[in-house]
């Protein structure tokens, strides 16, 4: 069976993913920068204000309008 790349909600690759195309990237160029968003206590906005809430806020990221080149990569650890 396959590993799964992407997170089925967001469809952003995931870690494991980010990791092999990071290294790519560094070996590649001279200069990588990585930008990255972290949700604190995504279990209490779930149990605050439920599920449908919590998951819609976590693909939130994924609809980010930001200027990225082709190689760039967006993921949800």
């Amino acid at each position: 069976m396959a590993a799964r790349l992407h997170d089925p909600l967001t469809s952003l690759s995931n870690r494991f993913l980010f990791s092999r195309k990071l290294e790519k990237r560094i070996e590649q160029y001279d200069h990588v920068a990585v930008f990255s968003i972290s949700f604190n206590s995504i279990y209490r906005i779930n149990h605050d204000s439920g599920y449908k809430f919590g998951d819609d806020w976590s693909v939130m990221p994924s609809l980010l309008e930001i200027e990225i080149l082709e190689t760039d990569v967006k993921i949800n650890p």
